[in-house]
């Protein structure tokens, strides 16, 4: 399956899906969908593969009135034996995520991810268990994935999430700025962290900028839960600035040296605070 030039203005019907085909699109348009814009997945046939050149992705809601854990996610990767490459794109106020990839190989070049809208998911539940969202990029278990010519601006809770065993990502020439707080939503106050990596994930950084975020620059964390292996997170040839505190560490025997590699850290009220998670 092929495209050269398409346009898909859901009016709050799902998007685009791709499930065990392949997909090749230029100069692709989605807007007003619910639930997804665009998913990719290897579930009705192994080796899904996605190619999106020019690819914009707007305003994708979530799907509450149905089913509360429905949420809105522009850009939906998911499933072993998934491919998808995005060369130019544009990601933004999606309800939940802009973009979250699961188990598959994701690459991601010159993309935009902005605005991640808050989801309210919060009744009945304990605030450990609290998960409101508007995330840039969501990167969970068993993915591979490698960003380069990244930019996050003004996503909530957490501009770039990256959480969970068994992933690999690469983050290269990324900015990441201007993280809000998901607000205190049903009484919960959440981030505006520019990045975070907890729950045993691994995660490097080279050459980018962490500034102006409501809360941490970077988060490195294990929730004091032993049955996950501790992150890697490893920064390389950056400017921390402007953050509530530059890094945050709330994992053990982690050496926080990994993060200050020919690494600026300025303008933040402290640079490195570590602090036990209980």
């Amino acid at each position: 399956m092929s495209s050269a030039t398409d346009r898909f203005d859901g009016e709050r019907g799902r998007g685009l899906y791709v499930d065990g085909a392949r997909l090749t699109a230029t100069r692709l348009h989605v807007e007003r969908t619910r639930e997804v814009g665009i998913r990719v997945l290897s579930d009705r046939a192994p080796d899904a593969t996605a190619h999106l050149t020019d690819v914009t992705v707007l305003d994708v809601g979530a799907d509450m009135e149905r089913d509360v854990r429905i949420r809105g996610i522009g850009l939906h990767v998911t499933d072993a034996e998934t491919e998808v490459t995005v060369t130019r794109g544009a990601f933004s106020r999606s309800r939940y995520a802009n973009i979250h990839i699961t188990d598959a190989e994701v690459t991601l070049d010159h993309v935009f991810v902005s605005e991640g809208v808050p989801t309210i998911e919060a009744r009945g539940k304990p605030p450990e268990d609290v998960e409101i969202g508007g995330f840039g990029l969501l990167v969970e278990e068993g993915a591979t994935v490698v960003a380069r010519t990244f930019h996050a601006v003004n996503n909530h809770d957490v501009g770039v999430l990256i959480r969970f065993e068994d992933n690999d990502v690469l983050i290269e020439d990324a900015v990441v700025e201007g993280g809000l707080p998901a607000g205190d939503a049903l009484g919960y106050s959440l981030f505006g962290g520019g990045v975070a990596v907890g729950l045993g994930a691994r995660a490097r950084m080279k050459r980018f900028v962490i500034d102006g975020n409501v809360g941490p620059g970077i988060r490195v964390y294990d929730g004091g839960l032993l049955e996950y292996r501790a992150p890697n997170a490893d920064l390389e040839d950056g400017i921390v600035s402007n953050n509530a505190v530059g890094a945050l560490v709330q994992a053990r025997d982690y050496e926080t040296q990994r993060l200050a590699v020919r690494v600026l850290f300025r303008d933040n009220p402290a640079a490195i605070a570590s602090v036990a998670e209980d």
